[in-house]
């Protein structure tokens, strides 16, 4: 699981007390705010759980800038600053009477949960983080838990600049900026939209740079400008925020298996995939995360088993 620290509210016994941790040097009113949230929250009243606001110093010196991610930093790096705040968390929920912790995402930054396995052994009671979709230490924990995971399945990471990718008899070759072209059975296009460079905005109006792909929506070329200049961003992409143009939903045009299609509505070759941002249909403001790791799922699974049937 990519997010084990993650406290499994509903899991808790009924009548389960629960202590949400404000540390020390953190944001002071968030977790009596969560409190009462928490609280208030039909499902979880009706099993009886019980919030409450629960004030722990860790003992782990002044926390730059008041940010979680100094704090998981220190818990990942020394063993003697998670028996400090275990001593700490311990000391607390005894005092407030509480059965249960639920903390700041602080809970260490390593591909495995050292951290939680061990705060959970040395408190003698569950305890967790609270889910916080743009907190930096998860992003870095999911960071490192994916590169274990691919390493583990054998992939072999290349970082570098794709300057072209080209059909050379049984292989697509990508074409790097600086390194050996790399060989490839099968490819998945995930270059992003506008500001990852996926499409490029020229005369024509946002061309594919790397294949010449055709860019469309709802299963049509977008029509190509007949003004020297193409077309006006701003009507198609929107002036003003909130109101948005369709411009933002143009991207690839796949087939069931994600293949982009070329200029005669055939797959442009089977070996090619797409997934993320470049696929036509939606505003990457839209769930982008959820999109990408999905078609990313797929589009691997078609590239890695061409004939078989992922659903």
């Amino acid at each position: 699981a990519l997010d084990p620290e993650i406290l499994d509210l509903p899991s808790l016994p009924e009548g389960t007390r629960v202590g949400v941790v404000a540390l020390d040097g953190l944001e002071p009113t968030l977790p009596g705010f969560l409190a009462r949230s928490l609280a208030e929250q039909l499902a979880l009243r009706a099993r009886g759980l019980g919030f409450e606001r629960v004030v722990v110093s860790p003992g782990l010196g002044e926390v730059p800038g008041g940010e979680p991610y100094p704090l998981a930093e220190a818990l990942t790096c020394s063993e003697a600053a998670v028996d400090r705040l275990a001593a700490a968390l311990r000391d607390a929920a005894s005092a407030a009477g509480v059965e249960a912790l639920l903390l700041p995402p602080v809970l260490g930054l390593g591909p495995e949960p050292d951290v939680l396995e061990r705060l959970v052994a040395a408190v003698g009671m569950p305890l967790g983080e609270w889910y916080a979709p743009l907190e930096p230490v998860r992003g870095e924990r999911w960071r490192r838990r994916m590169r274990a995971a691919l390493r583990k399945a054998g992939v072999v990471r290349r970082p570098g600049r794709l300057a072209g990718l080209a059909r050379r008899g049984e292989w697509l070759v990508a074409e790097l900026a600086e390194g050996e072209p790399l060989e490839a059975a099968a490819v998945v296009l995930a270059t992003g939209r506008y500001v990852a460079g996926g499409l490029r905005w020229g005369r024509q109006g946002p061309a594919e740079p790397l294949l010449g792909l055709p860019v469309g929506l709802e299963g049509r070329p977008i029509p190509l400008s007949g003004h020297p200049r193409g077309p006006d961003p701003l009507e198609v992409l929107g002036a003003e925020w909130p109101c948005r143009g369709e411009g933002w939903r143009w991207g690839l045009l796949v087939d069931e298996a994600l293949r982009p299609r070329g200029e005669d509505g055939a797959p442009f070759d089977p070996r090619l995939h797409a997934a993320g941002d470049l696929l036509a249909g939606r505003d990457p403001a839209d769930g982008g995360l959820a999109l990408a790791l999905a078609t990313g799922w797929r589009a691997g699974q078609h590239a890695a088993r061409p004939e078989s049937d992922v659903s």
